[in-house]
């Protein structure tokens, strides 16, 4: 009973492992999109205040 519980425990370890690979990098690129966008996003909005900042100066 051992002998089965070893092969076949290694057999589903393998669908189990080829769950996870695929999963692991989606978290891992949606991570790094959303990353990415988030820097994106912050820089856009400094230049945004720097002119909103341009404007209110120049009105004094």
């Amino acid at each position: 009973f051992n002998g089965y519980t070893l092969i076949y425990g290694a057999f589903a370890a393998n669908p189990v492992f080829l769950l996870w690979l695929p999963l692991f990098w989606m978290m891992a690129v949606s991570g790094g999109v959303l990353t990415g966008a988030l820097s994106s996003w912050q820089g856009e909005a400094f230049r945004r205040g720097l002119e909103l900042a341009g404007r209110y100066c120049g009105l004094f």
